[in-house]
C-alpha cells in the first residue's frame, strides 16, 4: 500500500500495522489525537500505542514523503540515542521510512509514555510541581551531556550524518544563523516599538555573536522542540519520575541553549505564578548567565509573544532590557 498523503483513522489497517511490528495484541480501538502531525492512539488488549505520521511539512521538503521519512529516522534516532545513554525515552516499536507498508506513508509506532505532561503539572500548580520541574531539569542536563563530533540533525543513535549532509540553517546547528534570525524577529516587532527602543534592542542584540561563541565548540544533544507539553512525568507521592519526552523530529547535535530558551517561553506562558526557574536550574545543576538569557528572550520576543495581550510589546521589551533578577526577567510579560 502507498499513497501521497497520510491516512485518516478510517483508512488505518490497524491489525496489519501491529502485525508488521510483531505485536500480537488484539486491537480494540483507534482514536485520532490532536496534534500538528497526524497521530493516532491504538488501544489493544494489553497496551496503548501511538502511530505518528509526519504530515506537517515545516521544512518544505521537495518530496513530502521523502521528507516525512527523514523525520521518522530523525525521531527514532533521538529516542535510540537517549536510551543508549541510559536516559528515559519513548520506546519505539516500529520506524517505517518507506511508503511500502500497511499505512502507505512513513510512520513511527511507539508505546504510550506513562505519566502526565510537565505543562499539565505546572498549569495545575500540582503539589509536586517543584519536584517535577527539578526532575525535568536533571533529565535535561543528562541529555545535554551527550556529545557528538559534529553538528546536524541526528540520522542515527550515534549522531548526525558523517558527511555533514544533515547540517542545516538552524540556530542550534550554526552560530552564524543566530543574529540574523534575531534581527528578523525584531523587524516584525518594529512597527509596535518606539524608534528609540527598537534601536536599543538592536544594539543589545549585536552582542549575540560574542555571547554564544563558546556554545558551538562541542555539539551536544538538542531536542529541537522542547515545548513543555512534551516532557512526561509519573507523579508518585512527593517524588515525580521523569519517563520521557515526545516529539523529537527536530533532534540534533548542536548548541543546547536552544532547549532552555524554548522551555523558558513555555514556562512563562503556562506557569506565570510559579518561581519555576529555581527548581529547573537546581535540577540542571547550574545557573545560566542572566544577560545571556536576556539576549535569548530578546531574540525571539515577537515570535513568542507578538500575538499575546498580557502586556504591550513596548513594555515587554523595556522590562526585558532592564530586568536585574530572574523574577523580573521571567515575569516581564505580565501586566
Amino acid at each position: 500500500m502507498s499513497s501521497e498523503q497520510p491516512p485518516s483513522s478510517g483508512e488505518l489497517a490497524t491489525a496489519e500495522i501491529l502485525a508488521a511490528a510483531s505485536v500480537t495484541d488484539r486491537p480494540l480501538a483507534v482514536e485520532p489525537v490532536q496534534s500538528g502531525h497526524t497521530v493516532f492512539r491504538l488501544r489493544t488488549e494489553r497496551h496503548v500505542y501511538f502511530l505518528k505520521t509526519h504530515s506537517k511539512d515545516l521544512e518544505e521538503f521537495a518530496d513530502h514523503a521523502a521528507g516525512a521519512a527523514q523525520l521518522v529516522r530523525r525521531e527514532a534516532a533521538a529516542y535510540g540515542c537517549l536510551r543508549a545513554h541510559g536516559i528515559p525515552a519513548v520506546e519505539v516499536v516500529a520506524a517505517e521510512s518507506s511508503c511500502d507498508n500497511p499505512v502507505g506513508w512513513p510512520y513511527l509506532l511507539t508505546l504510550e509514555l506513562p505519566g502526565i505532561s510537565l505543562r499539565d503539572v505546572v498549569e495545575s500548580e500540582h503539589p509536586a510541581w517543584w519536584a517535577a520541574v527539578e526532575a525535568f531539569g536533571r533529565y535535561l542536563a543528562a541529555a545535554h551531556a551527550i556529545r557528538f563530533p559534529r553538528a546536524g540533525y541526528l540520522t542515527s543513535a550515534e549522531g548526525p550524518a558523517s558527511d555533514g549532509s544533515s547540517l542545516a540553517q538552524e540556530v542550534s546547528h550554526r552560530a552564524e544563523v543566530v543574529l540574523p534570525d534575531a534581527l528578523r524577529d525584531l523587524e516584525r516587532a518594529r512597527p509596535h516599538l518606539s524608534h528609540e527602543l527598537a534601536a536599543e534592542v538592536e544594539r543589545r542584540l549585536a552582542d549575540l555573536p560574542r555571547a554564544i561563541a563558546g556554545e558551538y565548540v562541542e555539539p551536544r544533544f538538542v531536542h529541537g522542540n522542547s515545548h513543555i507539553n512534551h516532557p512526561h512525568l509519573l507523579i508518585e507521592g512527593e517524588r515525580p519520575r521523569f519517563t520521557g519526552q515526545l516529539d523529537m523530529d527536530g533532534a540534533s547535535a548542536g548548541a543546547p541553549f536552544e532547549d532552555l530558551h524554548t522551555v523558558t517561553w513555555g514556562m512563562m506562558a503556562h506557569a506565570p505564578r510559579l518561581a519555576w526557574w529555581e527548581p529547573l536550574f537546581a535540577g540542571y545543576g547550574s545557573v545560566p548567565d542572566l544577560d545571556r538569557f536576556r539576549l535569548a528572550l530578546l531574540s525571539a520576543c515577537f515570535y513568542c509573544f507578538g500575538d499575546r495581550n498580557e502586556v504591550s510589546l513596548e513594555s515587554l521589551y523595556r522590562r526585558l532590557l532592564t530586568a536585574t533578577t530572574w523574577h523580573q526577567l521571567f515575569t516581564a510579560h505580565l501586566s
